[in-house]
């Protein structure tokens, strides 16, 4: 209860100051020290959450047509090239799954459970081991179009260097598919 006016929350949405309605959200508490996990605005984690899976699922459906588009019109090409745009093409997928798995069990699931929605799940994991992966097909493909046309074994090096260790990133921060407690629970169907 709202200890200066006596309703359990007073206060008003942007939308409804002109009508002086109140709203049924409970009041801001951003500005406050040593925030609760329970006075978390879910609106705002998850709507961002779901506006962002749809538009990558728009953005997927043409990463699908120009995959097709490839593999029709460049049959010709050499295996690997085939094979790379495959590799990047199932990354993604497994990028858009586990977006969406995520958007589910925060929305439907977890629905209301902040504590839940903060804590890693398989989803979030699977997320950026797949876009780690797409990174480093990507990278490595670019790589070798470099080494290609230039022959720089220094700047070369250098640079497959770096990609080697943010793809070793991917698993050291729980990302990778290495991790025990995200097999777990992709096997426990939890």
């Amino acid at each position: 209860m709202d200890a200066n006016h006596g309703c359990l929350y007073n206060s008003i949405s942007l939308f409804d100051r002109e009508a002086g309605v109140k709203s049924h959200r409970p009041p801001s508490t951003a500005s406050k020290k040593g925030m609760d996990a329970t006075h978390i605005n879910l609106h705002k984690v998850v709507g961002p959450m779901l506006i962002g899976t749809w538009l990558d699922l728009m953005l997927f459906a043409l990463v699908i047509d120009r995959a097709l588009y490839y593999f029709h019109h460049y049959y010709t090409d050499r295996m690997l090239a085939k094979i790379t745009v495959f590799a990047a093409l199932a990354c993604d997928m497994a990028t858009v799954i586990s977006e969406c798995a995520d958007v589910y069990l925060n929305t439907v699931t977890f629905q209301g459970n902040t504590g839940a929605i903060q804590s890693r799940q398989w989803p979030r994991s699977l997320d950026l081991a797949s876009t780690g992966f797409s990174a480093s097909i990507v990278q490595a493909f670019m790589l070798h179009r470099y080494w290609t046309l230039t022959r720089r074994k220094v700047l070369t090096s250098a640079v497959g260097l770096v990609m080697l260790s943010s793809l070793m990133a991917i698993n050291r921060n729980g990302g990778g598919p290495i991790n025990r407690h995200t097999l777990g629970l992709i096997l426990s169907g939890d």
